[in-house]
């Protein structure tokens, strides 16, 4: 029998989890959000809930992709990845915790930014993305448009700095590189805080090159002046253990947030 009140209770848990972390004011982990989800869809794969992905449901100014910005697939076990793997050569990044972001080029020219959002409708915020130093604002291949995909984040060293400021301004003093992210890009003043953030790139649509991989496509990123994650190809078990082990380090000494890798598979062909 189907516990009503237990499907209640966790469909306003995850509700509740969904707009702090929109605030940029998250109070639990990933993992633990992720546990969330999973015992909702034990009890009720059906809910509503589970289809409100995404920041549109908790932010205003919504602006349209021209392609859907989709999740992940996610798996915490090393099994799973090698038998997705097929054996085939396949490119890891570390997967940045920040704030998804897609950059819209007119000939050449930045002409809008906008979040994730639910993947088909995200937040309009140029105005803010301006702010970010090593985002390009003219990109020297011009196409008609081109899209480029990537990550908005805040290192450690310009995190303290920000938060001295903040504080010194009478802000409130942020809690962590990340929700600084999400908190910056949905705040409504003081925009120019934004300086202190980055971005890296590692999708791109549009581009009129001939690239047959994906480690292609990141140098082709790297000529056209973004900044990009560091990227290796694995093969075998031993690189994945490896590329791991490096992750876990990065996690605990690393410059910047991160909270897993990215695995994908090098031939473009295969996408």
């Amino acid at each position: 029998m189907v516990d009503k009140t237990a499907i209640k209770d966790l469909e306003n848990k995850i509700l509740r989890h969904k707009n702090l972390y929109y605030q940029g004011k998250p109070e639990i982990s990933d993992f633990e959000f992720d546990k969330l989800e999973e015992d909702l869809k034990k009890i009720s794969p059906n809910s509503d809930v589970l289809s409100i992905v995404g920041a549109s449901h908790f932010l205003d100014e919504k602006v349209q992709h021209d392609k859907k910005m989709l999740s992940l697939g996610k798996t915490y076990k090393l099994e799973e990845l090698i038998k997705w793997s097929e054996e085939k050569a396949v490119l890891s990044t570390f997967k940045i915790d920040g704030s998804s972001c897609s950059l819209v080029y007119k000939n050449g020219k930045l002409e809008i930014a906008k979040t994730r959002g639910d993947g088909r409708y995200g937040e309009n915020i140029t105005k803010k993305i301006l702010f970010i130093s090593n985002v390009p604002k003219q990109i020297t291949e011009v196409y008609t448009e081109i899209e480029v995909r990537g990550e908005v984040y805040c290192t450690e060293e310009n995190f303290l700095k920000l938060s001295e400021i903040m504080v010194a301004n009478g802000l409130e003093k942020p809690t962590s590189q990340r929700n600084i992210v999400a908190g910056l890009l949905g705040r409504k003043e003081s925009i120019e805080y934004c300086e202190y953030l980055s971005f890296q790139a590692f999708e791109m649509f549009g581009y009129g090159a001939e690239l047959k991989t994906e480690e292609d496509k990141f140098h082709y990123l790297q000529k056209l002046k973004f900044e990009t994650p560091e990227f290796f190809i694995n093969k075998n078990k031993k690189d994945f253990e490896d590329r791991l082990d490096e992750a876990k380090n990065f996690m605990s000494e690393g410059s910047y947030l991160i909270d897993g890798l990215v695995f994908s598979f090098n031939d473009l062909a295969l996408h």
